[in-house]
């Protein structure tokens, strides 16, 4: 089997029955008729539940309801994926963050340090 891109927006009609037959493992019809209806992975993901009845002439309510929970599971999928991006994005604000602190501490060090320096000069 192909491998899928991860992103489902960037299915074309090719990946998205490659999905159907797959993934999904839906019946050859549903597989079909999303090829003749030239769905690709950002339509599948905003395919209303209605449109697997009209759009895609699905007769079956056990089709529909199986197409529809794999529709779900790719959208949560691509969420989920974006959520762990975002917070990837946050730990490296949270990690700069961290790394301009120590900076303060080295100028308090050599603040404290350029004070000793002065100290000494006026022992001598």
């Amino acid at each position: 089997m192909e491998k899928l891109p991860f992103d489902p927006q960037s299915w074309g009609v090719d990946d998205t029955s490659l999905w159907a037959r797959e993934v999904a493992k839906l019946n050859a019809d549903t597989v079909q008729s999303l090829l003749d209806n030239e769905v690709d992975g950002s339509t599948l993901v905003a395919l209303e539940k209605e449109d697997l009845r009209t759009e895609l002439g699905m007769k079956s309510l056990a089709a529909r309801k199986y197409l529809w929970h794999a529709i779900e599971r790719v959208r949560w999928q691509h969420e989920s994926s974006d959520y762990s991006l975002a917070i990837d994005l946050h730990q490296k604000e949270i990690d700069g963050l961290a790394a301009q602190h120590p900076g303060d501490a080295n100028k308090k060090k050599r603040g404290h340090h350029h004070h000793h320096h002065h100290h000494s000069c006026c022992n001598g």
